[in-house]
């Protein structure tokens, strides 16, 4: 004798929305499934109603769209809007294959982004296809231009545009997409760099974000810091400089001008030594990758710790290295991807937008000390990890 209760709760469990749906013919598949594992076999005409019900979900015809289009309109029904987007799509259509495979050999797949995300290359296609750039950008994709190509700085959006001849929308869109991926972002300028560059593509071997001819290439957008949040120097006020601070009676938190305060104490002098290795300390904490910490400190003269500015770029400098170091960072590009208000609070790109700095690990400390590189933020016990000033 068949279990009724127990053959509704297995077909309820089994069935995608936790229920069985009498309209549904993958629910009615499950079912015919069930009996047959129970050896339980279905009158003649309920096999019937099932196969009727399988029938009505076939798949519609070109027939069918041009009845419904025809009723829509003579119903009054249909929109100018309606109709564009119908022919964005059916346009579109015939690249699809072809745009996905282009992106797939780029990494941009179903698995770029998190499963509650639409998926990238779906979006990237989607952005082409409102834009009504599809085939323009199949015959882009047929010869690229190369990050190798490009001049250490510029402007990514002129060049794209110049290689392309997409528009400007189109690129900014694309430029300015972002997502999640597991626990990390997927930044602005990530999908945009791999989608258009031949030699770039999503990294999916190890940790961060492009493969750039083979190398580890590191993006940064507007306002990005390097690995972490606002973190706070919690050892503070028991370490050298926490406790020179108290003796001297320095409030500071950025730790450039208190450091240069203190050595710039005469009654009585600041005992230097003793704030070098407080230095040291401080960066053996915040930046202990970086391998360039006594060197760097080591070769602060006495006048040089009096100087704020100087300060800042060593502490600069081994922010910087320590994130390359511990991320085994080959190569970065910073991309301006800022936005501004206008008065109305719509937003739009900011005066700078697109520019971009390409450089070596290796050049980090030239770039910092001949100030091509800075923070927008500054290095402070409140703050050891401040935004970047991208470009």
């Amino acid at each position: 004798m068949v279990n009724i209760d127990a053959l509704l709760s297995e077909w309820a469990y089994r069935c995608e929305k936790g229920y069985p749906d009498m309209d549904s013919p993958s629910d009615l598949r499950v079912l015919k499934t069930i009996l047959k594992e129970q050896g339980i076999s279905l009158p003649e005409f309920q096999e019937q109603v099932i196969t009727e019900q399988e029938e009505k979900k076939k798949k519609v015809t070109a027939s069918d769209i041009a009845k419904l289009v025809q009723d829509m309109e003579k119903d009054g029904v249909l929109k100018d809007k309606h109709l564009t987007f119908l022919n964005q799509y059916l346009t579109s259509r015939p690249f699809k294959d072809t745009v996905d495979n282009f992106l797939k050999t780029k990494n941009i797949d179903g698995d770029t982004l998190s499963k509650d995300e639409t998926p990238a290359q779906d979006q990237l296609f989607k952005i082409l296809q409102d834009e009504g750039q599809v085939e323009e950008f199949t015959n882009y994709m047929k010869d690229p231009i190369n990050l190798s190509d490009l001049p250490k700085t510029g402007n990514l959006f002129d060049e794209v545009k110049k290689a392309s001849g997409l528009k400007d929308s189109t690129i900014q869109r694309i430029l300015h997409l972002k997502g999640t991926e597991g626990g990390r972002g997927v930044g602005k300028a990530e999908l945009f760099l791999s989608m258009f560059f031949g030699d770039v593509k999503m990294r999916i071997v190890g940790k961060g974000d492009l493969t750039w001819n083979n190398k580890y290439l590191e993006v940064k957008g507007s306002a990005a810091r390097l690995g972490k949040r606002a973190v706070a120097w919690l050892g503070y006020k028991n370490s050298i400089l926490g406790k020179l601070a108290d003796e001297y009676d320095k409030s500071d938190k950025a730790l450039p001008s208190l450091i240069a305060n203190l050595a710039d104490e005469v009654d009585p002098p600041t005992d230097l030594p003793k704030l070098r290795d407080g230095i040291k300390e401080f960066a053996k904490e915040a930046y202990s990758s970086s391998d360039l910490i006594d060197k760097l400190v080591d070769g602060l003269s006495d006048e040089d710790l009096k100087n704020e500015n100087k300060i800042r770029k060593v502490l600069t400098t081994l922010y910087y290295d320590s994130y390359a170091k511990s991320e085994n960072v080959e190569e970065f590009i910073f991309v301006n991807t800022a936005m501004r208000t206008l008065k109305d609070k719509t937003k739009t790109f900011g005066r700078y937008n697109s520019r971009y700095r390409l450089f070596g690990a290796d050049e980090i400390e030239n770039l910092i000390n001949t100030n091509q590189m800075t923070l927008s933020g500054t290095i402070a016990t409140d703050d050891l990890y401040p935004s970047l000033n991208t470009i």
